[in-house]
């Protein structure tokens, strides 16, 4: 029996179904402008010390002619083997800073996030009612902002969007695989780690189609849609590393214990608000409600993202961008199921609807000259820059004007700043390259889980100097440690160098 879990496009009783005059603007041009104007105001885009590594990877990069295969950056694992898969968004972030400075990575991030959005708020209206899909879009732009960084994964936030909408498109419209889109498997591999994602989409999409062929069909959607996972998987290797980027999600993974020293990848906490807890509300409540009904396939994608959501708060911002594209056409089959849309329709229901079909020409023209303008001006007059938390200028001018040049001992969120600044450092955010043990050996030296843990790291290092964060343990310990002395403090860095004990002082 077959499976019928298809869905056109959007009712033909809606006004814009037949000839009509375009609007002035549409509401994908509205979320554009709107998003744009919000995001361009900066928020906390740089407030992450990755950002600053990164970009001397990409000026590493560009400076040698190749992508790296050991870590150039630090004193504590010198010919530590190190798969760059970041390399393309690291060469971006690197020129865009040297061209446009801080502004220019703040223009960036909000471009393509505005985009995206625009996209996701088009896609929607295909299924919903314009009320309903700016809900969607809200949810999202919400779950979003919690991950919206310097930081090569928001490069791929419209590749993904794009390749969710292509293949949710071809499965709604039980159509074939979106071959046209495979090429941005490549581009997607060589910017960011997230491209095995993608992979599992599609095929996850590919199971989708083969149940819901039915026993006659199967063999067809199995061999079509099994091509285009192996194709996409084949571009995703068309990498500097080749099979060992596909191998990378498994390795990260595997990082255990590392994983709960980054606070990305801790679970939620949800004495906080999150915009993710109204979502998943909502959800519950639709689903409850019998008003939503998700194919098996889909259904499982969603547990899977709210299991990774509540494991590690860094998929949230997955969650919102996926699930609009997942759940519109489910929504749209069960909620309107029952009405006729388009009777009855109040006034406000009327000038949302006006607003769905794409603007003509001159409205967009005069939006885009407009966000051109905003774009302008955010770069000749903003004054962005990373926050001093992930900073410590004056640490770094105290320890080089001290003379001391030997190995340094650094805080965990100073090491990007520091290799920014060409600092060989004892530990950066590639918790990938160093390893669970040496980063579990770290966490309890720099919490002084025993003070012999940390003196013999010191010692095991050579250990010079320390670079460490205000309220560090291993501050406040190595002013009582003979042989260190303190040459500097501030409410950022506390920096300690060998030299006449400071106990009694």
């Amino acid at each position: 029996m077959r499976m019928n879990i298809s869905l056109a496009a959007r009712p033909a009783t809606q006004p814009w179904a037949g000839a009509g005059a375009a609007p002035f603007v549409s509401w994908p041009i509205l979320v554009w402008a709107f998003t744009l104007l919000m995001l361009a105001k900066g928020g906390t885009f740089l407030s992450d010390p990755d950002t600053f590594w990164h970009i001397e990877a990409g000026r590493w990069i560009i400076q040698h002619g190749q992508v790296p295969v050991v870590d150039p950056f630090s004193h504590s694992m010198p010919g530590a083997a190190w798969t760059a898969h970041e390399w393309l968004a690291e060469i971006i972030f690197a020129k865009v800073h040297e061209i446009a400075g801080w502004n220019g990575l703040v223009v960036l991030i909000a471009v393509l996030v505005s985009a995206t959005l625009a996209g996701m708020t088009r896609f929607l209206l295909r299924y919903l009612q314009p009320v309903h899909a700016l809900i969607f879009v809200a949810l999202a732009t919400g779950m979003l902002r919690s991950h919206l960084l310097a930081r090569p994964h928001i490069l791929v936030v419209p590749i993904v969007a794009l390749w969710l909408a292509a293949l949710v498109s071809a499965r709604d419209r039980e159509a074939g695989p979106p071959w046209q889109v495979i090429p941005l498997m490549v581009l997607w591999a060589n910017l960011h780690g997230s491209f095995t994602f993608g992979l599992a989409l599609a095929g996850a999409m590919a199971l989708e189609a083969m149940l819901a062929g039915g026993r006659a069909a199967w063999f067809h959607e199995a061999k079509r849609w099994c091509l285009f996972v192996g194709l996409a998987t084949l571009a995703a290797m068309v990498t500097p590393s080749h099979i060992e980027g596909l191998l990378f999600t498994l390795h990260v993974a595997s990082l255990g214990s590392v994983l709960a020293h980054i606070g990305e990848w801790r679970s939620p906490d949800f004495q906080q608000f999150y915009v993710f807890e109204v979502w998943l509300l909502l959800l519950l409540l639709t689903a409850l409600s019998g008003r939503l009904k998700i194919p098996l396939i889909r259904a499982v994608i969603i547990i899977g993202m709210v299991h990774l959501s509540l494991k590690h708060s860094r998929y949230m911002a997955v969650t919102g961008l996926v699930m609009p594209f997942l759940l519109a056409a489910p929504f749209a089959r069960h909620w309107y199921a029952s009405k006729k849309l388009g009777d009855d329709q109040g006034a406000v229901d009327r000038i949302f609807e006006a607003l769905a079909p794409p603007a003509n020409r001159i409205g967009a023209v005069v939006v885009g000259a407009l966000s051109v303008a905003a774009l302008a001006a955010v770069l000749a007059l903003g004054k962005f820059l990373p926050p001093p938390t992930y900073s410590p200028e004056a640490a770094l001018q105290s320890l080089r004007e001290s003379g001391v040049s030997g190995p340094l001992f650094n805080s965990y969120g100073f090491g990007g700043y520091l290799i920014f600044h060409r600092v060989p450092v004892f530990i950066d955010g590639r918790a990938d390259m160093y390893g669970e043990a040496f980063v579990d050996r770290y966490a309890e030296a720099i919490q002084v889980k025993a003070a012999e843990g940390l003196t013999s790291l010191l010692d095991e290092y050579r250990i010079e100097a320390t670079m460490l964060t205000a309220e560090s343990p291993a501050a406040v310990l190595l002013d009582h440690l003979a042989g260190w002395r303190r040459i500097h403090a501030d409410d950022v860095a506390v920096v300690h160098v060998r030299g006449p004990s400071n106990a009694g002082r």
